[in-house]
């Protein structure tokens, strides 16, 4: 089945309500099917109408396929607004995510039923639970990416610095990055950003930086021994990070204060092991 009839046969599923979300957000939802992964808009009620919504998104729709002959992105495949549902079909980029940001979708790991469940809500026995699972999970996932040869980590580096150059940005809110250990990081579900944006080689750093903050997060429901080889993991993912920026022009007063954020996400470790020419 080609592209277009595939996407046609799922949308109808979709808009039948017959598939369930993989991940949802405050506006849109995504559905993961085989290699194709099927965003959900709800366009009811917008400012714009359906064609001009269609016609802006058409437009973000050839620039991303533009990027994605130079970086690991995803390449959009087909596209259509079906009653008040925008959808979109989408390649699936490779690889596991890095990191869990969302706090619903870390508790999906100890609950699929999490509707009334948050970490203010929750019993410290059952955020004890979630704090091994997300351990096991991120300390898996770390170990993977320290096997990482420098040349990943620079290039992630140079795809973040190309993803800016074309207008867009990474949002780190969610779950937009992904490793796969034979083709490196790959970046999903990208924002556009105004043309005038001032994007520097400092900001490339902290944008890569701020990829592994999302195993520093929520090590307050480890155990001590549990969060420190986390905090210890995550150190050494970072000291690679970089030392695969040499080739960023960054002044030593804005590298320093890259160091000193990015030892919030490692329990305070120092991150001193390490050269970088600074300028």
């Amino acid at each position: 089945m080609n592209n277009k009839a595939f996407f046609k046969k799922v949308a109808k599923d979709i808009v039948d309500d017959e598939l369930s979300a993989s991940f949802c957000g405050t506006q849109k939802k995504c559905i993961v099917v085989g290699n194709r992964v099927f965003l959900v808009i709800d366009i009811e009620g917008m400012k714009h109408s359906q064609e001009t919504f269609l016609e802006k998104r058409q437009e973000y729709i050839q620039k991303v396929n533009q990027l994605s002959e130079k970086v690991n992105t995803p390449k959009i495949l087909e596209n259509g607004i079906f009653g008040n549902l925008y959808i979109e079909m989408q390649e699936r980029a490779p690889g596991e995510y890095v990191g869990v940001f969302v706090e619903n979708e870390i508790i999906k790991l100890i609950s699929e039923d999490n509707s009334n469940m948050s970490f203010d809500t929750m019993s410290n026995y059952t955020k004890l639970q979630l704090g091994q699972v997300l351990f096991e999970k991120n300390a898996r996932i770390q170990k993977t990416i320290k096997f990482a040869e420098n040349v990943e980590f620079e290039k992630m580096l140079k795809n973040i610095k190309q993803i800016y150059s074309a207008g867009f940005a990474i949002d780190l809110t969610g779950q937009n990055v992904l490793y796969d250990t034979k083709t490196g990081f790959h970046f999903i579900d990208l924002d556009e950003i105004p043309k005038n944006s001032n994007f520097q080689d400092r900001d490339v750093l902290f944008c890569a930086l701020a990829i592994f903050s999302a195993f520093g997060k929520y090590t307050s429901s480890m155990s001590p021994e549990n969060g420190k080889i986390i905090a210890k993991n995550n150190a050494a993912l970072i000291r690679s990070v970089f030392g695969a920026a040499k080739f960023l022009n960054i002044s030593k007063k804005d590298f320093e204060a890259l160091k000193k954020f990015a030892e919030n996400f490692c329990m305070g470790l120092k991150l001193n092991n390490f050269d970088q020419d600074q300028k």
